[in-house]
């Protein structure tokens, strides 16, 4: 006599063949199929990723009853299309599990204040275009910002006009406000961090103006230090334990006229809204400019629908999170050999989005590590005066007589990245060495070289009077 259990675990473990794999069913282990989220409510461009558990197998077929509404890939991520009420079905195993959808379009208030744009594309492709030497590079404009932000408010009035051309302001107080909404921001979820921190010298009396504007507007830690060997470690610790170990290191030495470090650290750690298959990772050939084949891990996907494309590079993107809220955009040269992002037209090719296509996408597993002292990068734009200790461009940041210079001497920024199948990890640490010394404020600097016959006067001041005059045609 055949046993009923065994017919019915035969025959849906064959049902459940793929990939040359079989996957045995145990009628008595198996758990009930359900679907994670029977309704959800996304804002307009908002994504949210469905999925059965303990689905035994991937053929599950997804679809909206209304795309226009809110669309599904073949994967079970929903993106929100335009307001209104719509339902997700997967089907499986001849069964159909729904999730209902409500799309809210947001009405903004006319005061609200949005998470602040700290960077632009075009200060990203500048960034990477000047200080790319031909190898690996990533460089962070956001962490670099706010570490400029917070030193611009020490920043004397006219200096301070040329920090807000940089940054690309209306006012340092609107970038302060701007600051510290990201901050709130960055800092509210699971995928970025950031943070502040000061340090400044010891012997010096720190403007409360300025020490408020970074406690309350960037959150900063603020501490009070002699600045000298023994502060070394405190802000390499400070570096690696805000980038969760990335970052070990930014500092190595302190100069004996360094009055202020100003540091921000960045941390991205995003999953992908639908992973890479591990499975579907094989070695591939990598071509570098020189001609040369390399074998690298190379991950595939055929589940992304974010599309973009101009007469200079293609690009596909791909999301982080369950509601898509960050994005990898991989970037394709049309054109062989050497590029720069500024001849690319990056800002034209996101404006040619197509979300109605499937794009296969295969992207290298990379892992790579950046540092690069950027000062000169910041000596050539509209910051240099920020860097000219002869003039004092940062006044306002300790309470000093006349007789002193405090300006920006150096820019450092250290990145790492790690990319692979579960997601992309990023981490930035930006620094901003500060120096005072003792100078003449204010005055021009001119040169005298008594190298040919010249006249001279020997003079009692006391009494006004000439004592000797001379001239010297020839030295004896």
């Amino acid at each position: 006599m055949f046993n009923a259990k065994k017919i019915l675990a035969f025959t849906l473990a064959v049902s459940v063949c793929f990939s040359g794999t079989v996957l045995f069913y145990n009628a008595k282990n198996q758990k009930k199929v359900h679907i994670n989220k029977t309704s959800a409510e996304l804002n307009i461009g908002e994504s949210v990723k469905l999925n059965l558990k303990n689905a035994v197998s991937k053929k599950i077929s997804w679809s909206s009853k209304d795309s226009g509404i809110a669309k599904v890939t073949k994967n079970g991520k929903v993106t929100a299309v335009k307001d209104g009420n719509t339902k997700i079905s997967a089907n499986y195993m001849k069964k159909k599990y729904t999730c209902r959808i409500t799309v809210k379009k947001v009405e903004k208030p006319a005061n609200s204040t949005e998470p602040a744009k700290l960077s632009t594309l075009a200060q990203g492709t500048d960034m990477l275009d000047s200080l790319y030497n031909g190898k690996n590079i990533i460089v962070s404009p956001t962490s670099l910002n706010l570490a400029l932000g917070m030193a611009a408010n020490a920043a004397n009035d006219t200096v301070k006009k040329l920090f807000e051309d940089y940054l690309g302001t209306s006012s340092i107080d609107d970038y302060n406000d701007k600051s510290h909404n990201f901050m709130n921001y960055s800092n509210d979820g699971e995928i970025l961090k950031t943070a502040n921190a000061i340090w400044y010298k010891d012997v010096y009396e720190i403007n409360e103006t300025f020490k408020d504007t970074l406690e309350n507007k960037y959150l900063a830690t603020v501490k009070k230090s002699a600045l000298d060997s023994s502060t070394i470690d405190e802000v390499n610790k400070w570096c690696s334990d805000n980038t969760d170990k990335m970052i070990p290191e930014i500092l190595k030495e302190i100069n004996t006229d360094t009055s202020i470090l100003l540091l921000n650290a960045l941390l991205f750690d995003g999953q992908w809204t639908t992973p890479f298959s591990e499975n579907a990772t094989k070695k591939d050939d990598f071509t570098g400019f020189d001609g040369k084949k390399s074998k690298v891990d190379m991950m595939e996907s055929d589940s992304e629908s974010i599309y973009y494309e101009n007469e200079y590079a293609t690009a596909f993107e791909k999301t982080y999170g369950d509601n898509g809220e960050y994005s990898f955009i991989g970037i394709l040269p049309k054109k062989e050999g050497e590029f720069k992002l500024s001849k690319l037209d990056i800002d034209g090719l996101l404006k040619t989005k197509n979300t109605k296509c499937v794009v296969m996408v295969y992207l290298p597993k990379f892992t790579y590590n950046w540092r690069e002292n950027i000062t000169d990068m910041l000596t050539n734009s509209v910051l240099a005066p920020a860097f000219d200790s002869k003039t004092n461009p940062l006044s306002k940041a300790f309470n000093l007589k006349e007789g002193y210079s405090t300006y920006i001497s150096q820019v450092d920024q250290a990145c790492k990245i790690i990319v692979d199948e579960q997601g992309t990890k990023a981490a930035a640490v930006t620094m901003v060495s500060i120096e005072t010394c003792a100078a003449v404020v204010g005055m021009e600097y001119k040169t005298v070289r008594l190298d040919r016959p010249f006249a001279y006067l020997i003079r009692d001041n006391k009494n006004d009077e000439i004592l000797f005059a001379g001239k010297c045609v020839m030295p004896q």
